[in-house]
């Protein structure tokens, strides 16, 4: 028990965990993204995960929020490619209000990634989503690239 092993990777603490969460940043349609992303482990390879962000544009800023459905692949590797799928909504709010009004989008979003488990139960996670926002006349089609830090405990 007392004995480390070496090394800097380590078995996921999916098998014995109940939740978790995640720091990402990155880009979300070419502008400055940042997203809280928790985590609820029905199993080792699949969990809930609802999630938050906002992405700051040049013109407006876009909260995001949602809910989508994790499927670990390799939930017993240190290195496990995942794919997920969900939806939710986009909130965006001009910057100049007497140019446009705000606009509420609804959101479906697939995608996935690597999930790399280190020590200490630390892992960083990379994720690459594209997500369809609509509304009753309109659509956009945007691709968000994310890595971030988490945990499960």
């Amino acid at each position: 028990e007392g004995v480390r092993k070496p090394g800097f990777f380590e078995v996921p603490a999916l098998q014995d965990c109940n939740a978790g969460y995640a720091i990402m940043a990155g880009l979300y349609d070419r502008a400055g993204y940042v997203e809280l992303k928790t985590a609820w482990v029905i199993a080792a390879a699949i969990a809930f995960e609802p999630y938050i962000g906002i992405a700051l544009k040049s013109d407006s800023r876009r909260i995001i929020y949602g809910g989508a459905g994790t499927l670990n692949l390799l939930p017993d590797k240190a290195v496990s490619p995942f794919v997920t799928i969900g939806c939710g909504g986009m909130y965006e709010q001009p910057k100049e209000e007497f140019v446009r009004h705000s606009r509420k989008w609804f959101q479906a979003r697939a995608g996935g990634g690597l999930l790399v488990s280190l020590r200490f139960r630390a892992s960083v996670r990379f994720e690459a989503a594209n997500m369809v926002l609509f509304q009753e006349d309109d659509y956009q089609n945007v691709q968000s690239y994310t890595a971030g830090l988490g945990t499960y405990f």
